[in-house]
């Protein structure tokens, strides 16, 4: 990977904020990781990540794609693997 920096950049300050960005997202992804992990039968389901990346839900299967959309259908819809189970759901009751 090849960087290019102006002549006005400081790299200290591009590192420094390339850092942080990188520790949010881990944050945000752990929290996620945490919420699955609570629903029932996730948590043994859920690959693993690189350190500061976001989650990827392409790497799901399908049955833990089931086990969240049952369990939060705005995590499901955030993660964009809502499949309208709940929609569903309610036109049948």
């Amino acid at each position: 990977m090849q960087f290019y920096f102006k002549n006005t950049d400081n790299l200290d300050d591009v590192f420094r904020g390339e850092f942080i960005e990188q520790e949010q997202q881990e944050t945000k992804s752990k929290q996620i990781e945490e919420r699955i992990k609570s629903y029932e039968g996730a948590s043994a389901l859920l690959p693993s990540r690189q350190y500061g990346k976001p989650i990827n839900p392409g790497n799901f299967d399908l049955t833990l794609r089931s086990i969240i959309e049952r369990n939060d259908p705005q995590l499901s819809a955030f993660l964009g693997i809502s499949t309208g189970y709940h929609k569903r759901k309610e036109e049948e009751d």
